[in-house]
C-alpha cells in the first residue's frame, strides 16, 4: 500500500478525477458532507475564541479571561520590578550564555531554569520566543504567579494557562523590542514568523473542518482540540510546481507519534478530496506540502496532556521521570488513531486511477 505521503502528492498535483468520482460515490452511500459548516452544535461554541466557519469573526474574551490576563500582566511587572514595561530587563542572551543553558537545559531533563525569580530574565534576541531558555522562564514565572496567588504548584491545567500568557505577553514584548530596534532583516524574520503562524492556525481549522464533513471522523475532533494550533507543523515556501500550487517543506514535531503524524496527513487528503469533488472555490487552495524527517531536540514545545500514545515514545523515555510527570503529564488514556479502512480503501483505490 502507498505511503500517505506519496498519495497526497498524487492527488495534489497530478489531479483528482478518479478521487471526485470516489468522494461522489461515498456520499450516495451515507458519507454525507455538510454543505454548510455554520450549521454546527452550540456545543461547540467555546467563548474567547473564534467560531469555526466563522475565523474572521473574533469573539470577545469573557471577563474572567480578561482579569486573568490583567494579572499575568500585573505579577510581570512586579516580578521585574516595572522593568518589563520600560523594556530594561535583560532581554538579550549571549550565543555562550545560550549554548550552556542549552546543554544544563538537556542534562538535567528540561529541569534546569536559567533565572530565578531575584534574578528574572529573558532573551527576545533570537527568532523562537518559545526558545529552551525561556522555557525555563516561563516555568520561573509560574511558580512565582502561583505561589503568590495561592494556586496549588500541582494543578498542572492553570499552569499550562499561566504559560500560555506569558508566551503572549513575551511575543508583545519582543515585538515591541524589534521595533525599538529597527533593522530590516529583524523585522522581516518577525513578519514571515507571523505568516508561518497564520498557516499553522488555518491548517488545524481546515482539519477540524473535516471532522464536520464526514461522520466517521468525528471521534478524531476531540484530539484535534486538544493539540490545538501549537501542535500543528510549521512549513517554509519551498517552490512552485507545474500547475503553479506553492509548495511547502514542513518538519514534524519530534515529540509526536508517527501514528498521529499519519492520522493528520489522511485528514489533509481527505479534505483536499472532498474540497474538489464538491467543486469549491471559496478558500485557500490545497498546497503541497513536503515532508523533512523529524528530528531530536528540534526545540519544538510539547502539548502536555495528551494521551500517552499520542507522544513518541522514545522521546518520553528520554525524559526526567519529574519533567514528564509534572510538566508533561500523559494521561494514561489511549486515544484511537485510526481512519476507518472504507475511506482508506476508497482514497488509495481513486488515486491508483488517476
Amino acid at each position: 500500500m502507498e505511503s500517505i505521503t506519496s498519495t497526497a502528492d498524487a492527488v495534489l498535483e497530478e489531479g483528482a478525477s478518479g478521487v471526485i468520482r470516489a468522494i461522489s460515490a461515498a456520499v450516495m452511500d451515507g458519507v454525507h458532507v455538510l454543505e454548510d459548516l455554520a450549521k454546527r452544535p452550540p456545543e461547540d461554541t467555546v467563548e474567547g475564541t473564534c467560531r469555526v466557519g466563522h475565523r474572521g469573526i473574533p469573539r470577545r474574551r469573557g471577563y474572567e479571561q480578561q482579569m486573568e490576563s490583567k494579572r499575568v500582566r500585573d505579577r510581570l511587572r512586579e516580578l521585574t520590578g516595572g522593568a518589563w514595561e520600560e523594556s530594561s530587563i535583560e532581554q538579550v542572551v549571549s550565543d555562550a550564555d545560550f549554548e550552556i543553558y542549552e546543554a544544563l537545559w538537556a542534562s538535567s531533563g528540561h529541569t534546569h531554569r536559567p533565572c530565578t525569580a531575584q534574578n528574572f530574565r529573558v532573551d527576545l534576541s533570537r527568532c523562537c520566543v518559545r526558545s529552551n531558555f525561556n522555557k525555563g522562564a516561563a516555568q520561573v514565572f509560574a511558580d512565582y504567579f502561583m505561589t503568590v496567588e495561592g494556586i496549588d504548584l500541582r494543578d498542572f491545567g492553570k499552569r499550562d494557562r499561566i504559560i500560555e500568557l506569558f508566551f503572549g505577553r513575551l511575543k508583545r514584548m519582543r515585538s515591541k523590542w524589534l521595533k525599538q530596534r529597527g533593522g530590516d532583516e529583524a523585522e522581516l524574520g518577525h513578519r514571515r514568523q507571523n505568516i508561518r503562524a497564520v498557516r499553522k492556525n488555518e491548517l488545524y481549522h481546515r482539519r477540524r473542518d473535516v471532522t464536520y464533513m464526514v461522520p466517521q471522523l468525528k471521534k478524531h475532533r476531540e484530539l484535534l482540540d486538544k493539540i490545538g494550533t501549537e501542535g500543528m507543523s510549521s512549513d517554509e515556501e519551498d517552490g512552485v510546481s507545474g500547475d503553479g500550487t506553492t509548495i511547502y517543506k514542513f518538519q514534524p514535531p519530534y515529540w509526536m507519534s508517527p501514528n498521529v503524524e499519519n492520522l493528520l496527513q489522511w485528514l489533509d487528503l481527505i479534505g483536499a478530496a472532498l474540497k474538489r469533488s464538491k467543486q469549491e472555490t471559496r478558500g485557500r487552495n490545497p498546497c503541497i506540502r513536503r515532508r523533512n524527517p523529524p528530528i531530536p531536540n528540534d526545540g519544538k514545545t510539547p502539548v502536555a496532556g495528551l494521551p500517552r500514545n499520542v507522544y513518541r515514545r522514545e522521546w518520553l523515555a528520554s525524559l526526567s521521570d519529574v519533567y514528564r510527570e509534572r510538566e508533561i503529564a500523559p494521561s494514561s488514556d489511549i486515544c484511537d488513531l485510526e481512519i476507518d479502512p472504507e475511506i482508506k480503501t476508497m482514497v488509495l483505490d481513486a488515486t491508483r486511477t488517476l
